[in-house]
């Protein structure tokens, strides 16, 4: 599987050099990847990467957004956006350490394969895509320790709240090597 990502809305020229403050973990319903019966849909997450604009304002960050585009495979979505004005989202913020600007996060997650993925049966997998995202971002030192413990506590949380648009089950797509028989010399 090779590499799918969007980059076309992402302002490389604008925010690539700027410092992300944080890293949110944010959930809409505006997004839903699937909707049930009722037409009332599970929440969607994604990455948010608050981006430090004190000196450029107005505030502005960068989605990593993990979508099922292709079905079953992923396409990751990355965007420059206005902060999330969603009355319903809801999210956990967790600050930077060290000060990454948002091309070298956005590279790193990318070669540590967070553009090959492939969603569960039933287009989940968003909140897997999320954990595994923190857990590598633990690992680099980008994100203070804990940080996919207060994502999954949140969880919990709107699961206790609304069970029906935050279903307690995990279901988990697979991460995929990268195919590199393009780069082969018979």
């Amino acid at each position: 599987m090779k590499d799918s990502i969007y980059k076309r809305q992402f302002d490389d020229a604008c925010d690539g050099s700027l410092v992300v403050t944080s890293v949110a973990v944010t959930g809409t319903g505006t997004v839903s990847t699937t909707v049930d019966d009722a037409n009332k849909g599970v929440y969607h997450w994604y990455l948010t990467l608050n981006l430090d604009t004190n000196i450029t304002p107005p505030a502005r960050t960068v989605t990593l957004d993990s979508q099922p585009t292709n079905y079953p495979e992923a396409t990751l979505i990355i965007k420059s956006q206005p902060p999330c004005a969603d009355p319903s989202k809801v999210e956990v913020t967790i600050p930077t350490i060290g000060a990454p600007q948002a091309s070298e996060l956005i590279d790193y997650l990318i070669s540590e394969g967070m553009a090959r993925y492939v969603y569960a049966d039933g287009g989940f997998g968003c909140r897997w895509w999320c954990r595994v995202a923190l857990q590598k971002l633990e690992a680099k030192g980008w994100v203070e320790k804990g940080a996919e413990d207060q994502y999954v506590a949140l969880q919990q949380a709107c699961a206790e709240r609304d069970p029906d648009r935050f279903p307690t089950f995990l279901k988990t797509g697979k991460f995929m090597d990268k195919d590199l028989t393009e780069f082969r010399q018979d």
